[in-house]
């Protein structure tokens, strides 16, 4: 079967076939550390039971959970770096001896693969007709958890974007902003999350480094700024002059309606669903930022015209800090130690 479009996106992961076909580089760090990931079956051990949870040492982090009753999710990091190759059964037997001092009598395994501390990134997202998204773009160690909420956010950036172009609404220019805006965005997950995990080691010169840290994390601001940039709610881009808040993540915002601003959108018990009251138009309804009084000033504040210009690790463009919303200073918040 022939198939003939006018744009290719490779979705295919990490050894994507579509970006080698595109010929784009894909640099890395080389690993330092590979770990075995499976889901295997547990036999009874009298008076032994498994180890679960996280264990951490010289060698890695490694972990056995079994909360919802089926199969046991197993990781376990190596102890010779393993680049290429599909682990099989014993190989994953004598991982666990090495660690837990004995395998559990695996049985019966669902799945069993490998994977590294490595970091990649293509250096172009688009190629002519050809674009990349999620790991076929990046990849890194799962640490943090950032993995897919970069591909889907890469999916949805370059979607919308997509459309236009091939319904003819936006010439195909508007493809390059895909790779201006996402490709730091990418970068700058493959610059944290090694940091994360270079914090787990189990020397004492890093569990020094590991408890500075953590005292940094229990102050508001740092914590603040750390939780942005792991969750990807730091992220914004560039749109030039204008309003500070467009291109930037939309707040927490309190439904506000004629008698006032509303944080808890729940309908009381009894009451038609938000849908069932917007839909029939018995009260008019709008978007404010929290603490907003009044519909007016939040029509004009969230709708003027314009961009957001300001950054965090993850932002894209021009640094300028935000001082005011809504007609009102920004407070700053202060860590505990600030006086």
């Amino acid at each position: 079967m022939v198939l003939r479009a006018d744009y290719l996106v490779g979705c295919d992961g990490g050894r994507s076939l579509v970006r080698k076909a595109a010929g784009i580089d894909f640099p890395r760090w080389e690993p330092t550390t590979s770990y075995l990931i499976a889901e295997v079956e547990f036999a009874s051990q009298p008076g032994r039971a498994p180890e679960w949870g996280i264990r951490r040492d010289a060698r890695g982090v490694h972990a056995l959970s079994n909360d919802d009753g089926g199969p046991v999710r197993v990781m376990v990091a190596e102890q010779r770096v393993h680049r290429s190759g599909e682990p099989d059964f014993a190989v994953l037997s004598a991982a666990l001896i090495a660690v837990y001092g004995t395998d559990y009598e695996i049985y019966g395994p669902t799945s069993i693969s490998r994977f590294t501390d490595t970091a990649r990134q293509t250096a172009a997202y688009r190629r002519g007709r050809t674009l990349h998204v999620g790991d076929a773009t990046h990849v890194h160690h799962p640490i943090g958890g950032q993995g897919s909420n970069t591909g889907l956010q890469d999916a949805v950036n370059l979607g919308w974007i997509l459309a236009q172009v091939v319904r003819g609404t936006s010439t195909d220019r508007l493809l390059d902003t895909y790779h201006d805006e996402r490709h730091p965005i990418g970068a700058c997950v493959l610059h944290n999350a090694p940091a994360q995990l270079a914090l787990l080691g189990q020397d004492d010169r890093t569990k020094a480094l590991y408890n500075t840290t953590a005292d940094l994390l229990a102050m508001e601001e740092p914590l603040m700024r750390v939780a942005a940039m792991t969750a990807g709610l730091d992220i914004h881009y560039s749109f030039g002059d204008g309003h500070l808040e467009l291109g930037r993540r939309m707040p927490d915002l309190d439904l506000v309606t004629a008698r006032g601003p509303h944080p808890d959108v729940r309908p009381p018990a009894g009451t038609p669903a938000l849908a069932d009251r917007f839909r029939c138009g018995s009260e008019p309804l709008g978007l404010g930022r929290s603490g907003a009084s009044g519909r007016g000033r939040h029509r004009r504040d969230m709708g003027a015209a314009g961009a957001g210009r300001g950054r965090g690790c993850c932002g894209v463009g021009q640094t300028r800090r935000i001082r005011r919303v809504g007609g009102r200073p920004l407070r700053r918040r202060r860590s505990p130690s600030a006086d």
